[in-house]
């Protein structure tokens, strides 16, 4: 191996540890190894996967821990890293838009929520299939919600309809 295989596959390692300590509640040390992880990564932003999941991991990090600037700040930029170097990964941009529009329902920004909600609706087709099931159950219980809190009950009532029995 080279030098920056090693560098790479040294910052892989970092974000995946950063994972497992976030899962196991270790959010300091979590957040430790995120960053380091991002700062290896960070000159592959636009052409390594890796960076833009590692900033996907530190923002899930800031979620947990209600820090919802820190999350929406770093959900806005690997959204933008997803849509303008990495479209391929359609089930990773409708992931960020679910996590952007959780944070903006618990910022009572609830009219911007609903829209990442919207936003994220219109890719399931792209990427559904009976594996994804249970994801896009959940997905439609957050819409409901998001949709009850903006006043609009009947739409609501229709959300589960519409959208599960668009993919049957």
């Amino acid at each position: 191996m080279n030098e920056h295989t090693d560098h790479l596959l040294t910052a892989e390692k970092e974000m995946i540890v950063g994972g497992h300590l976030m899962l196991k509640g270790d959010y300091e040390e979590s957040e430790r190894f995120f960053i380091s992880a991002i700062n290896k990564l960070r000159v592959y932003r636009t052409s390594n996967i890796m960076f833009t999941l590692s900033l996907d991991g530190l923002g899930q990090l800031y979620l947990l821990q209600d820090n919802l600037d820190k999350a929406k700040e770093m959900f806005e930029e690997v959204l933008e890293l997803y849509e303008n170097y990495f479209p391929e990964y359609v089930i990773g941009i409708f992931l960020i838009l679910v996590n952007l529009s959780a944070v903006l329902e618990n910022q009572d920004h609830i009219e911007e929520s609903e829209e990442k909600l919207k936003e994220a609706k219109e890719l399931i087709r792209s990427f559904y299939d009976e594996g994804h099931k249970k994801l896009i159950e959940v997905f439609v219980e957050n819409y409901e919600r998001v949709l009850k809190k903006s006043g609009k009950t009947k739409e609501a009532k229709k959300i589960k309809k519409e959208i599960m029995g668009s993919l049957s």
